[in-house]
């Protein structure tokens, strides 16, 4: 018996050594080749699924498990939301002059810090998002300013609106973007001052006066004609000025928006009556643009010369939805 156990354990321990030698020889075999050796899985004890990967090339291990796929598809939709945020947050800062979009950015413009030496709002380009519609000076020139009484010079790379500068970079550098003191302004926050003026005892004409006119009334090519564009909700209780945005004036209108013609005749004489003006002077330039499912978005334009400013159509559909809503 004795005999037959040592020759048991003899043959076992030759096996052992040839399967070790075997794996030995598959191994180097692979390191030599520096190929992918294999994907283990395994079920360990708490019941979690383990993928193993061997990657000789590198000579590193790599595990998941399914507790980090999990975690990592709550991180991503976690990035998702936030990207949603941000993009919800944009905000635009318009022109003082025309009134045209010139800066799109995430952040509050008026909260940032200001250059104490002519008061501009510092804009760090890798901070925020800046989306700039403003035109570069031609021929990329440079403006030469005097600083400190004369001790040093100053280049500046202006940015444009129509003439009129807005911002610059300052010795050629790109990261921070300066706009002008006063150059930029926002229509939602200056709506709100003038409502908050309401709050304290002014006028409604007051308020109406402190409101800049938004983007959507503006002049068209060759200053003849005015746009506004207007955002018609259909079926309502009576024809009104609804709200004013920087984008649109939003109107209410009794007939459907199936009843194409009839629909556009309530809103161009509810305009001529507000206006002051006569139908004719009005006419539809963009119709039928579907917007939500409720309301389409159309393009007026106003055939009034110069006797009427986008000022004095702005300050008469401010009268005209400050007194449907009241």
């Amino acid at each position: 018996n004795s005999s037959t156990h040592q020759t048991t354990t003899t043959t076992t321990t030759r096996r052992f050594r040839l399967n070790a030698e075997r794996g030995v020889h598959f191994i180097s075999l692979f390191l030599k080749t520096r190929l992918f050796v294999g994907c283990f899985v395994a079920l360990s004890s708490s019941k979690r699924i383990i993928i193993v990967i061997v990657l000789m090339g590198k000579r590193s291990t790599v595990a998941y498990s399914s507790e980090d796929f999990i975690k990592k598809r709550h991180k991503k939709d976690d990035n998702d939301t936030k990207t949603d945020d941000d993009k919800s947050a944009l905000k635009t800062y318009y022109c003082t002059c025309c009134s045209n979009p010139v800066l799109i950015t995430d952040c509050n413009l008026f909260s940032l810090p200001r250059r104490r030496k002519d008061g501009s709002i510092i804009l760090d380009r890798t901070k925020y998002v800046c989306r700039l519609r403003a035109k570069r000076e031609r021929d990329n020139k440079t403006t030469a300013i005097r600083r400190d009484n004369g001790k040093s010079i100053e280049k500046q790379t202006r940015y444009y609106c129509g003439d009129v500068p807005v911002c610059y970079e300052c010795n050629d550098e790109s990261v921070k973007l300066y706009v002008l003191d006063g150059a930029l302004r926002s229509f939602e926050k200056a709506r709100k001052a003038g409502t908050n003026g309401k709050e304290k005892g002014n006028t409604t004409r007051e308020v109406v006066e402190l409101l800049p006119v938004p983007p959507c009334i503006r002049r068209g090519k060759g200053g003849k004609k005015l746009i506004i564009s207007v955002r018609v909700i259909d079926r309502q209780e009576k024809c009104s000025v609804m709200d004013i945005s920087a984008e649109k004036v939003s109107i209410s209108a009794t007939k459907k928006a199936d009843a194409k013609e009839l629909l556009e005749r309530e809103v161009l004489e509810f305009l001529s009556e507000t206006l002051k003006c006569r139908v004719a002077q009005l006419s539809v330039l963009v119709n039928d643009e579907e917007d939500d499912g409720v309301a389409v978005t159309k393009e007026i334009a106003c055939d009034v010369g110069e006797s009427m400013s986008p000022e004095t159509v702005f300050r008469a559909l401010e009268k005209s939805r400050a007194a449907a809503a009241s």
